[in-house]
């Protein structure tokens, strides 16, 4: 059965005490990897979210 979301509600919490953004900076490999944990983690709560769906 395929699935299909009709509403993905994403919400993140950012803290930042950094005073000097200029050391800040990033490479795109760095990126990238924060880029694939931050999907990981989304996709990881949808699936959670259809699982409890189904449960009930």
């Amino acid at each position: 059965m395929p699935i299909e979301i009709k509403e993905l509600n994403i919400k993140i919490n950012v803290e930042e005490t950094v005073q000097h953004q200029e050391s800040q900076k990033f490479s795109s490999s760095k990126i990238s990897e924060l880029k694939a944990e931050i999907t990981k983690a989304c996709t990881r709560n949808v699936i959670e979210y259809i699982k409890e769906k189904q449960e009930r």
